[in-house]
């Protein structure tokens, strides 16, 4: 029998940072550092753009989703 694992969504600021450390750093080990899976490291990768808009117009970096 397998537990399920919780889900971790991360905040706009994590978001940011892990965008500022991804040189060098591929998806497996981005998703073991913040502890969440490889398809939501790729989806914020993908929308790079739009998250680094939000991060530097000083949206509340605690909040998780977009609306």
């Amino acid at each position: 029998m397998t537990t399920k694992k919780k889900r971790n969504e991360l905040s706009l600021k994590q978001k940011g940072d892990l965008l500022k450390i991804r040189d060098g750093k591929n998806s497996r080990q981005l998703t073991e550092a913040y502890g969440v899976g490889r398809t939501q490291v790729q989806n914020i990768l993908k929308r790079m753009h739009e998250i680094m808009d939000a991060f530097e117009d000083n949206g509340s970096a605690s909040r998780k989703r977009q609306y």
